[in-house]
């Protein structure tokens, strides 16, 4: 019954951590470059363009890796 729900609960985090700049920055350790403050960075050093071109990149990864875990576990739930 667990198996079931690592992959769940995995996807969660990972859809949150990308989203959530501040939730990302707080769990990874020090000295580790967060895709999020990543993308803050590119804000700051004046290249909108590149930031907005990360954010949607983002956002179509989590968006993309949505419907895969979702058959991944669908499949792990019928076999």
């Amino acid at each position: 019954m667990i198996a079931r729900s690592i992959p769940a609960g995995w996807m969660m985090i990972f859809i949150i951590a990308f989203r959530e700049p501040e939730t990302a920055s707080l769990i990874a350790p020090p000295n580790t470059l967060v895709v999020s403050t990543y993308i803050n960075r590119g804000f700051e050093q004046g290249s909108v363009s590149l930031g907005m071109a990360k954010v949607v990149l983002c956002v179509l990864l989590t968006t993309g890796a949505l419907p895969v875990f979702n058959r991944l576990t669908a499949r792990k739930k019928k076999g």
